[in-house]
């Protein structure tokens, strides 16, 4: 009787076996939500802070998802500036002007995508009942300025 597998094939079974186990691994990992990856931070539980109802966490919801979609056309052309300007390394001298001009449009986009949450927590602040107020005076806005700031991710410097 022979064997189900024999000395040549048992490795490539496991390599095969492996394989397939990383890429269910990957697509279970990078399948988040619309086929985006995960986000890299836990976001502001904005309606548990401040104990919003049922009609406020509607509200919120719809609220929320407008802002993450200015927010994320805006930092659209972050990636690309960057990307352009760091295009002009390539094959010699650079554009000094036109490398400037890239990183100062990064500087204004950076601040309209901080206006942006801005005005998306004057919104929210907006919703709340007076009572609901003070909590977002003191704990939510603790919790907003904790968070890191835009392009402020890895390491710290080194000193």
């Amino acid at each position: 009787m022979t064997p189900f597998y024999n000395k040549k094939s048992f490795p490539w079974l496991i390599a095969l076996s492996l394989v397939g186990i990383n890429m269910g691994l990957l697509v279970f990992l990078w399948a988040g939500k619309d086929g985006r990856p995960p986000a890299p931070h836990h976001p502001i539980q904005v309606e548990d802070i401040l104990g919003f109802d049922d009609a406020q966490r509607s509200q919120f919801k719809a609220l929320q998802t407008s802002h993450f979609e200015t927010k994320d056309g805006i930092r659209m052309g972050l990636g690309m500036h960057r990307d352009s300007a760091f295009a002009q390394l390539r094959g010699g001298q650079p554009k000094m002007e036109e490398v400037e001009r890239h990183f100062a449009a990064m500087g204004a986009i950076t601040q309209k995508i901080e206006l942006e949450i801005f005005d998306h927590f004057m919104k929210v602040r907006a919703m709340c009942k007076p009572a609901q107020l003070p909590k977002f005076d003191t704990d939510l806005i603790e919790e907003i300025t904790r968070r890191p700031k835009p392009g402020r991710g890895g390491p710290p410097p080194r000193h």
